[in-house]
């Protein structure tokens, strides 16, 4: 049987019925995620990392969730489509981050995240 583009397969269904569609986005926490003060859930120890970073350092939201991706090795043409906005929005957000972290590389976010630990820890 051929496959035709846009047309639903039960193989494609998985285990979630029919005309039921997968919602939940790549980057959700999985029910082993860690804790926030405020409720909210971190992916793993780096998303937790990098939410001490946004604080620190000011980063808005979208910044940190631009930083996180970018340190996680993604494209900006894949960052741009998994946040829904052009390449050039990625690429803004993108030079804000470097001055607001003062860094230059992908490299650098990466090591400044892993190794960022808090005043007063």
């Amino acid at each position: 049987m051929a496959h035709v583009e846009g047309e639903a397969h039960e193989e494609d269904r998985g285990e979630q019925g029919e005309g039921a569609t997968e919602t939940t986005p790549k980057s959700a926490p999985s029910s082993s995620a860690l804790l926030a003060r405020d409720g909210a859930a971190f992916r793993d120890c780096f998303s937790k990392q990098m939410a001490a970073v946004r604080e620190f350092y000011g980063l808005s939201a979208r910044e940190a969730e631009v930083a996180e991706l970018i340190a996680r090795g993604n494209t900006v043409a894949h960052i741009a489509e998994l946040l829904f906005v052009s390449e050039n929005t990625v690429r803004t957000h993108s030079k804000r981050i470097y001055v607001k972290l003062d860094i230059h590389k992908r490299q650098e976010l990466i090591a400044l995240v892993e190794r960022f630990e808090p005043e007063g820890r």
